[in-house]
């Protein structure tokens, strides 16, 4: 199961700039990018960390305005995340830091047949 985690840039000069401090911020020193023709500007950012991937990419949905960036969490190994809620409890907490950090965020979480985005 993904988790997924809206964030705000409009503090940031360029949507260039942002991957690179909020991997710094992460502590995620080996990160890369990728190219993908799904994404909205052809390419994304994945770091891998604590047995996670987290792949950040530029927003293209309407739905969410104001939110430059989608961060996904994901399990590296089914086996590291037994729990499916483990990966929301990370989700939580990385919200929490970022918001600490001075970011604005909001994480997007299943509510049944919708989705509930809670804004921090």
């Amino acid at each position: 199961m993904l988790e997924l985690i809206l964030i705000n840039t409009e503090n940031f000069s360029t949507v260039d700039e942002f991957p690179s401090k909020l991997f710094s911020l992460l502590n995620i020193g080996e990160n890369e990018i990728r190219y993908s023709e799904n994404s909205l500007s052809g390419k994304y950012y994945l770091g891998k960390a604590l047995g996670v991937a987290i792949k950040l990419e530029q927003a293209d949905d309407s739905v969410y305005p104001g939110y430059g960036f989608w961060l996904t969490i994901d399990a590296l190994h089914l086996s590291s995340v037994d729990d499916p809620n483990s990966l929301r409890g990370f989700s939580v907490n990385l919200a929490n830091f970022l918001v600490a950090q001075g970011l604005k965020i909001a994480r997007v979480e299943g509510c049944g047949r919708q989705e509930c985005v809670i804004e921090y």
